[in-house]
């Protein structure tokens, strides 16, 4: 089993915090799904994991079009090879010295 840690009493918005890349991915996904939901939820979300754990952290279907997004706080490159070679699709990078330079829906 699997032990998070919870930092109590962490509220600095340092980038050096140890889980400042977690809370960056869950503030992205919380945008998109915010604004998917305003626009009346034209999207399906949802995250994909390989038993290899391969990962993206966040996949969007909307109508017959599939993106694939891995959400990065420190820039670098983003491979998503598995995820190409599974569903054809190119992962693309959001970071945040940029967030919002990806039209996302």
């Amino acid at each position: 089993m699997t032990c998070h840690c919870v930092l109590l009493n962490a509220f600095s918005t340092e980038e050096f915090r140890p889980d400042i890349g977690a809370l960056w991915e869950n503030w992205v996904i919380a945008e998109v799904a915010k604004r998917n939901a305003l626009l009346g939820s034209p999207a399906d979300l949802f995250f994909w994991r390989t038993r290899a754990q391969s990962e993206v952290d966040l996949v969007v279907k909307q109508a017959s079009r599939l993106r694939a997004f891995e959400i990065k706080w420190s820039p670098r490159r983003v491979s998503g090879r598995a995820f190409h070679d599974a569903d054809g699709v190119d992962v693309e990078s959001i970071q945040s010295n940029n967030p919002f330079a990806v039209d996302i829906l």
